[in-house]
């Protein structure tokens, strides 16, 4: 049971973590409800950046959904909705929208790495594996991957392999959200039975 409920916190900072990122998942709210560029399919994701830093998903996806109307090849706005996707739990719509973001941007490590995590929470832990060591290569400077990784082998009981993950995700990432970063340094502990 203890196993069990400590997976819940690790998997919980991915939840987390989906929510920062790189650069094209920015959830940061915009100075008023009215955008710079209104109408236009970068106000509208503007529009949803600033509804999920609210915390109104169901808004936030409606806003992405209107930005991919306006702009069906704006590979942020699907990677944006498959955040909002994934933090509403809806890991198969998740995983879809991404595909999509991938596929509109195939050198984008943030959607690879978020694909990523939505495979690890969906169970899929190969296709797991392989997109969040794909967002390495792309950019090995970008710390979520490495925590999405540690996680990914600990459920596998590769100990050896999480740990590293785990401590290349500290010296990687330091200033990451500080929920994420705590809970790296509790899995070291917890795996080098400290």
């Amino acid at each position: 049971m203890k196993r069990f409920i400590s997976l819940l916190f690790l998997l919980g900072a991915l939840l987390a973590l989906a929510g920062c990122g790189g650069h094209s998942v920015q959830f940061t709210p915009t100075t008023s409800a009215l955008s710079p560029t209104p109408g236009t399919a970068k106000g509208w994701l503007e529009e949803g950046n600033a509804l999920v830093a609210k915390g109104d998903l169901a808004g936030a996806t409606k806003a992405f959904q209107t930005a991919i109307k306006l702009k069906p090849s704006y590979a942020d706005a699907y990677t944006n909705l498959g955040v909002a996707y994934y933090r509403q739990g809806n890991l198969a719509q998740a995983e879809t929208t991404l595909r999509q973001a991938i596929k509109l941007a195939p050198r984008d490590p943030v959607a690879h790495y978020l694909l990523g995590i939505t495979f690890l929470q969906s169970g899929k832990l190969d296709q797991a594996e392989s997109f969040l060591k794909q967002a390495n290569s792309l950019n090995p400077e970008l710390p979520e991957p490495y925590y999405g990784l540690g996680a990914l082998y600990k459920i596998q009981g590769k100990k050896e392999a999480a740990i590293a993950a785990f401590k290349h995700f500290l010296a990687v990432g330091p200033g990451q959200d500080p929920r994420a970063m705590d809970e790296a340094k509790k899995q070291l502990q917890e795996l080098e039975g400290k």
